[in-house]
C-alpha cells in the first residue's frame, strides 16, 4: 500500500506543477508583470518547421522591427497571426509579412500599431497541455486525479 500511495503523491505533485505552470503563464499573458511578455498557442502550421503547431510563443514588444523578425499581429478580423517580416515599409511604420511554410507573401501590408511583438522564445509542444487541461477529461485529470489523491492518501495513513 505504501508503494501506491507514493505513486499517488508523485502523480498528484506533477499534476500540481503543471496546472501551477500553465496557470502561470496564463496570469503572466494577461497582466503586464513580466514587462509585456505574452504568450500564444500556435494553431496553424504557416510557420513550420520554425515554430509549429502546438508550439507556445513567447512575444515582447520592441521599439522597431527588421526584416526576418518573426512578428505577432492582429488582422482587421482581430485575428491573431505570426509571421516573418519580409520587409520593412515607411520607416517601420508598415511590414510586408509571410509564413515560413506559405509560398507567397500575405496580402496587404501590417501595420506598425497592429504588431503586438516579436516572437523571442518558442516553448516546443507545451501548447498541446494547454489545450488538453482545458477538455472536460483534462479538467478531470488536473483537478479530480490530484483530489483522489488527497483523498487516498488520508485513508491509507488512516489504516
Amino acid at each position: 500500500m505504501d508503494a501506491i500511495a507514493k505513486f499517488f503523491n508523485l502523480l498528484s505533485s506533477l499534476i500540481l506543477l503543471l496546472f501551477s505552470i500553465l496557470i502561470g503563464l496564463s496570469f503572466v499573458s494577461n497582466t503586464n508583470v513580466l514587462g509585456g511578455l505574452k504568450f500564444y498557442v500556435v494553431q496553424s502550421g504557416s510557420m513550420s518547421p520554425t515554430i509549429n503547431i502546438g508550439d507556445i510563443i513567447v512575444v515582447n514588444p520592441q521599439h522597431r522591427y527588421f526584416q526576418n523578425d518573426v512578428i505577432t499581429f492582429k488582422t482587421d478580423s482581430n485575428s491573431i497571426v505570426t509571421h516573418r517580416i519580409v520587409e520593412v515599409k515607411d520607416d517601420n511604420k508598415e511590414f510586408v509579412t509571410k509564413g515560413d511554410a506559405n509560398r507567397s507573401i500575405d496580402q496587404g501590408t501590417v501595420m506598425a500599431k497592429s504588431v503586438i511583438g516579436k516572437v523571442i522564445y518558442v516553448i516546443p509542444k507545451l501548447g498541446y497541455l494547454s489545450a488538453f487541461a482545458k477538455t472536460p477529461l483534462g479538467i478531470l485529470v488536473f483537478i479530480g486525479v490530484p483530489i483522489f489523491a488527497l483523498v487516498f492518501d488520508k485513508l491509507a495513513k488512516k489504516n
